[in-house]
């Protein structure tokens, strides 16, 4: 509980240093607190001509309490090329809310590696993934699934909570993580053997696996086309939330993205808390959503080409002190494992 006491201090920290985001903000969402956050549920390709390719993105922007943020200002949103060779042009930005999905079963799996000490040292993840469990309703369940290598638990991942709708279960599970991160980083392996278990076990038919890692994967055994055609095979969405600078945006965003789920990236460990509280929704299909068209064009000449990777970073100034970024990776791929 110490964390938890830290996690305040900080956020309380936060409203104290950057009073005029919050201020500037307030006009959008009310009695705003904490650190607003995002994540980015695709990146479509509609349509590629030589050197031209036209794409759209669907992003998502949450307060502190993982409520969404509608009614932002288009020219709030920008972006910025990863090549200096490819121009990004934003055409078109419009809201909508998703198709309602219904109720969900879903394997909360949670890096547990050494790292995580210097990397959430005040534990929010586990502050995040209580926020989750409080956001299971009625008629959905959720398990909770613990991985490292070398550390603290069973290679590669540990089952701490079966299914449940348990909410108490559900918390406890995800509390007893604290001071329980040692070892290696076997991401593969455990979502690949995630994915035949909440399978196997969902009562319901939408079903998911959200993993959290602060990392890439150290342990191998499994690729990321193999996890891709696993879980499609299973119909299982993957969310993937990555957290600090280590991580691979690219192949978080293609295991989400190739599987119908979402990447949220966190830049700073409190976001971890609006992005989990906003998961019960996005699962059920609940989201408020900001679909925006993007012209993508090669400066240098040349023509788009299958497997060629577009990258770059969407920026929103979400308040004159406040900036949510949501980088965007995703390869021109002709046959997809998943159709």
């Amino acid at each position: 509980m110490k964390s938890y006491i830290y996690l305040a201090l900080t956020i309380t920290a936060f409203l104290f240093l950057f009073p005029s985001c919050l201020q500037e903000h307030n006009a959008l969402v009310p009695n705003l607190e904490g650190v607003p956050a995002g994540g980015v549920t695709y990146i479509q390709i509609l349509d590629v001509e030589d050197d031209l390719a036209e794409i759209e993105v669907g992003v998502f922007v949450v307060d502190h309490f993982g409520s969404y943020i509608t009614g932002i200002e288009n020219d709030r949103f920008t972006v910025e090329s990863n090549s200096s060779s490819v121009d990004y042009t934003i055409d078109k930005i419009d809201e909508e809310e998703q198709e309602n999905l219904g109720a969900f079963s879903v394997g909360m799996d949670f890096d547990q590696s050494g790292s995580i000490n210097d990397t959430d040292p005040f534990n929010a993840r586990i502050f995040a993934g209580v926020s989750f469990a409080d956001k299971v309703g009625s008629g959905d369940e959720a398990a909770v699934f613990a991985f490292s290598d070398g550390g603290f638990y069973t290679f590669p991942h540990e089952r701490l909570v079966d299914f449940t709708d348990n909410v108490d279960a559900l918390k406890e599970g995800v509390e007893s993580m604290e001071g329980r991160a040692d070892g290696g980083t076997p991401l593969y392996r455990s979502i690949f053997n995630l994915i035949s278990y909440v399978s196997d076990n969902a009562k319901n038919d939408n079903k998911a696996i959200i993993v959290f890692t602060d990392g890439e994967d150290t342990e191998g055994g499994y690729s990321i086309n193999q996890i891709i055609a696993e879980a499609c095979a299973h119909d299982v969405r993957i969310f993937t939330v990555g957290l600090g600078n280590g991580v691979n945006d690219r192949i978080l965003s293609e295991i989400a993205f190739e599987t119908n789920g979402a990447v949220m990236l966190a830049e700073e460990a409190e976001q971890l808390i609006a992005q989990y509280s906003s998961l019960g929704q996005l699962l059920h299909g609940e989201a408020k959503i900001y679909r925006i068209r993007m012209s993508v064009r090669k400066n240098s000449g040349g023509s788009w080409f299958n497997g060629n990777l577009l990258s770059s970073v969407i920026s929103l100034q979400l308040a004159e002190d406040y900036r949510i970024k949501f980088p965007i990776e995703r390869y021109i791929v002709e046959n997809p494992i998943c159709n």
